[in-house]
C-alpha cells in the first residue's frame, strides 16, 4: 500500500516538473501581439506611454539615426551633392518650423513641428569651419513663437547665442538626392539665418544665407576644406519680421535648387562652362502706352563698373538707336523710320515742363510695340550684368504693357523682354526664340504701376538666369538653360 502512495506521489511530482519547465520555456518565447506597434519619433505624440526599446547597432544607419525613418532610402553614388543638412542662426531673432526631410523620390522620411518631448533628440550639434565663423556659443533651445491673442500656441526651434556657426545637424553625409523644406523667420536687423545642405563635415558644405540687416538679402555659399565663397548671387530681398517663411532646398545629382516663399532663387550646377550671358542690344518698347524712360545704367554685377549709362540730356543719343515695330507678335526687320520715340523735356500731368530730359514715346495708342534700340557693347568676358533706368507710364489702362524692356537682342526673332503691365497691371519675362515666343507665369499679383509716377525697374542677366525687381521688390525670375 505504502509502495502505491508512493509511486502515485512521484508521478504527481514528475507532471508538475514537466509542466513547470513548458511554461518556463513559453515565457522565453517572442511575443508577437506587439510587432505592429510603431514608436514616435522626436517632435510626434502619442496618447499612451510605452517603453521605447534601446537602440541597437543593427538598427541605425551609418549616421546613428534610427533606421525605421530611412530604411527605404538609398543614396545614389554618382551624386555629385551629398551631405548631410542643418540649421544655423546668427543672433537670438531666428524661428524654425516644420522641419522635414523627402527622399528623391518624394517620400517623407522624417518631419519635425518641434511638438511633443524632447524635439531635437535625433540632431547633432556642431560648429562650423569657414568664413568669419567664430564659434558656437550658445545653445539650440525650444521654445513658444509669438503668436496674435486668441492664436493657438506654436513651438519653434531657436538659438541662444550672439555666435556666428553654430549648426545643429541632421542625417547622414552620404546623402543624396533628398530634399529639404523647413520654415524660418528672422525678427531683427541684427541676425541672420543659415540653412546648411551637402555638409560632409564641419569644413566642408554650402548654406543659404537669410539677411535682415540693410533691408534684407538671399546668397547661397560653399565652404571647402574651411574656405568661404559665394556660390550664387547676392539678392536684395525684404525680410518681413514676424513672417515664416517657407524654404525648400532641392538636392538632385548634379544641381540643387534652392526656393525661398515658393520662389525658385538659385540653381547650382556642376559646370556651368557650356553657358555665357546674353549679349546683345537692349532697348524699350511699349503696348498701348505713352511713357517716359530715364537714367539707364548698365554695371558690371562683378566688378562694379559701367558698361553703359545714358540720362537722355543729350538731344543726340538717339543717333545711334535702331527701331522695331511688332504686328501680332511678330517683330519686323528694325529701321530708322519710326519716329515715334524722341528725347524731350519731361512734364507733369498737368502739362508743367520740367527741366529734365527724357525719351519718351508719344506715338498713337494703337502701336503694339514701337521699340527703341541701343547697342551697350557688353564684353563678352562679362559674367553678368544689370540693367537700372526708371520709368513713367503717362496714358494707359491698368491691363497695359507700360514699359517692357529688352535685352539680349540677337535680332528681331531672338531676344528676351522682361514685360511690365500686362496681364492685367502684372509682370512677366519672355523668350523670344526664331519668331516664337514664350511667356513666363506672370506674377500672382499687380506691381502697382501709377500714371505719372516714377518706378525703378531692375534686370540682373546672368548666363543662367535672370532676376526682375520692381521699385525694390523681387518679381521674377528666368531660368536659361
Amino acid at each position: 500500500m505504502k509502495r502505491r502512495i508512493l509511486s502515485a506521489l512521484l508521478a504527481v511530482i514528475m507532471l508538475l516538473t514537466l509542466v513547470f519547465a513548458v511554461a518556463c520555456k513559453d515565457d522565453e518565447l517572442p511575443d508577437d501581439s506587439d510587432t505592429n506597434e510603431v514608436t514616435p519619433g522626436p517632435g510626434g505624440s502619442n496618447d499612451t506611454e510605452t517603453e521605447e526599446p534601446e537602440t541597437t547597432d543593427a538598427e541605425t544607419d551609418a549616421s546613428g539615426l534610427p533606421s525605421e525613418y530611412f530604411s527605404d532610402y538609398v543614396s545614389d553614388p554618382d551624386a555629385k551633392f551629398v551631405g548631410m543638412t542643418a540649421l544655423g542662426a546668427t543672433g537670438t531673432a531666428v524661428v524654425y518650423d516644420n522641419y522635414k526631410v523627402l527622399s528623391g523620390q518624394n517620400k517623407e522620411m522624417y518631419a519635425n513641428d518641434f511638438e511633443g518631448e524632447d524635439p531635437i533628440a535625433l540632431f547633432e550639434k556642431m560648429t562650423a569651419v569657414g568664413g568669419d565663423w567664430n564659434g558656437a556659443d550658445g545653445d539650440w533651445v525650444v521654445a513658444d513663437q509669438e503668436v496674435a491673442e486668441g492664436e493657438d500656441p506654436n513651438k519653434v526651434l531657436t538659438f541662444t547665442g550672439s555666435a556666428k556657426g553654430a549648426m545643429l545637424a541632421f542625417g547622414n553625409n552620404k546623402w543624396g538626392p533628398y530634399r529639404l523644406n523647413v520654415k524660418v523667420g528672422v525678427n531683427d536687423s541684427d541676425s541672420s539665418a543659415q540653412i546648411y545642405f551637402c555638409v560632409t563635415d564641419e569644413k566642408n558644405y554650402y548654406y543659404l544665407n537669410i539677411d535682415a540687416a540693410d533691408g534684407g538679402s538671399l546668397c547661397v555659399y560653399q565652404v571647402s576644406a574651411g574656405n568661404e565663397k559665394i556660390a550664387s548671387q547676392r539678392l536684395d530681398y525684404a525680410i518681413t519680421y514676424g513672417t515664416l517663411c517657407p524654404v525648400s532646398i532641392n538636392i538632385g545629382r548634379n544641381e540643387v535648387a534652392v526656393y525661398f516663399d515658393g520662389e525658385e532663387f538659385f540653381r547650382l550646377r556642376t559646370s556651368n562652362e557650356d553657358l555665357a550671358v546674353p549679349l546683345g542690344k537692349i532697348g524699350f518698347s511699349q503696348w498701348k502706352t505713352q511713357v517716359y524712360i530715364d537714367d539707364v545704367v548698365i554695371t558690371d554685377i562683378a566688378t562694379g563698373n559701367v558698361i553703359y549709362q545714358n540720362d537722355f540730356e543729350d538731344p543726340n543719343a538717339l543717333s545711334v538707336a535702331t527701331y522695331g515695330i511688332r504686328n501680332g507678335g511678330v517683330w519686323s526687320n528694325p529701321d530708322n523710320s519710326n519716329g515715334d520715340w524722341v528725347i524731350t523735356k519731361e512734364q507733369t500731368q498737368d502739362g508743367t515742363e520740367v527741366d529734365n530730359n527724357v525719351l519718351y514715346f508719344g506715338g498713337s495708342l494703337n502701336d503694339y510695340g514701337a521699340t527703341v534700340l541701343f547697342d551697350p557693347e557688353i564684353p563678352e568676358d562679362c559674367d553678368g550684368y544689370k540693367i537700372t533706368y526708371r520709368a513713367m507710364r503717362l496714358t494707359g489702362a491698368d491691363s497695359s504693357e507700360g514699359y517692357p524692356v529688352v535685352y539680349g537682342w540677337d535680332s528681331e526673332a531672338d531676344y528676351y523682354c522682361f514685360n511690365l503691365g500686362g496681364w492685367g497691371g502684372c509682370a512677366a519675362f519672355q523668350t523670344i526664340i526664331g519668331g516664337s515666343k514664350i511667356n513666363s507665369p506672370a506674377t500672382p499679383e499687380q506691381i502697382g504701376m501709377q500714371n505719372y509716377v516714377w518706378q525703378i525697374v531692375e534686370v540682373y542677366v546672368y548666363p543662367d538666369v535672370c532676376y526682375g525687381f520692381y521699385e525694390g521688390r523681387f518679381l521674377q525670375a528666368l531660368w536659361i538653360d
